[in-house]
């Protein structure tokens, strides 16, 4: 399931706008194949939806972990080869590290002062003016 879904990455990642129906269809037809369990391609969408889901609550919990101030045992979740891979595919990472940051400024982009000043203070790349 995972490799046809790494030929179609913008379907992998919820991304496509298109009809998905025929992907979906082949993707039952070549799992159901394998042998059991043979299921209906909404189910087998359903099962793409709910690991998906499962490694990002996994990725959720070891940055929250990462970012804790310490103390106490390390709780971060061992992701697995498979779990690795639709990591990668889908862009977890990227998805649970910039959780709750406002938009508008992208992260490295310092914010300019539109009026003209004398003086500047560049404090984590943000422009202060001092008055």
């Amino acid at each position: 399931m995972v490799e046809m879904l790494e030929k179609e990455p913008e379907i992998a990642r919820a991304l496509h706008k298109g009809d998905q129906t025929v992907f979906w269809e082949t993707l039952a037809e070549n799992v159901n194949a394998l042998g059991p369990p043979v299921r209906q391609a909404s189910v087998w969408k359903k099962v793409w939806f709910d690991f998906k889901c499962s490694v990002k609550k996994k990725l959720r919990e070891n940055y929250k972990e990462a970012t804790a101030t310490g103390g106490g045992p390390n709780k971060q979740k061992i992701l697995n080869e498979l779990e690795e891979r639709v990591a990668d595919l889908t862009n977890l990472r990227a998805t649970i590290q910039n959780f709750g940051r406002s938009y508008g400024n992208p992260q490295n982009q310092p914010i300019v002062q539109a009026e003209p000043c004398t003086s500047l203070v560049v404090v984590c790349n943000i422009y202060i003016k001092i008055f």
